[in-house]
């Protein structure tokens, strides 16, 4: 097929007027909560790949003890539409438990990723105090 690219990465015909846009790397994973906490970030784990505006990215978070009260919110490689029609919900396993029910990421703020627990609302930097998260998430870039 036309414009895909093969397994050896290259171009195998032409894409329109614009060629593919296709990155991987790495960025880093830091408290965009407004709390100015400390996060732990495992090594290698965040990662991402990004697919014209389209989003993928992995991590590993350790969070701090903590009794502040903001949502927790971690930052994404790049700007979010920040649109709620563009935020995409992404697993999470956590590996300390948080009480029972469905975590997962969310991705509805231009610069961060929320932890929410059977769909209701984000939590908080104290509820999640001292909790780790190996989280995917995919989101429209802005």
């Amino acid at each position: 097929m036309s414009g895909m690219i093969n397994s050896a990465g290259s171009r195998s015909g032409t894409i329109g007027v614009t060629e593919l846009d296709y990155e991987e790397g790495t960025y880093s994973i830091t408290d965009v909560s407004g709390g100015g906490l400390s996060l732990t970030v495992s090594s290698g784990t965040a990662r991402y790949i990004k697919m014209g505006k389209l989003i993928f990215c992995t991590g590993l978070v350790t969070m701090p003890d903590t009794s502040d009260s903001n949502y927790a919110r971690f930052s994404i490689p790049f700007t979010s539409k920040g649109e709620v029609a563009n935020s995409i919900t992404g697993g999470v396993a956590y590996e300390n438990n948080l009480g029972g029910g469905v975590i997962t990421m969310c991705v509805n703020s231009t610069n961060g990723v929320n932890i929410r627990v059977d769909g209701g609302g984000s939590k908080t930097n104290a509820q999640i105090s001292g909790k780790s998260f190996r989280y995917s998430v995919t989101y429209y870039m802005a």
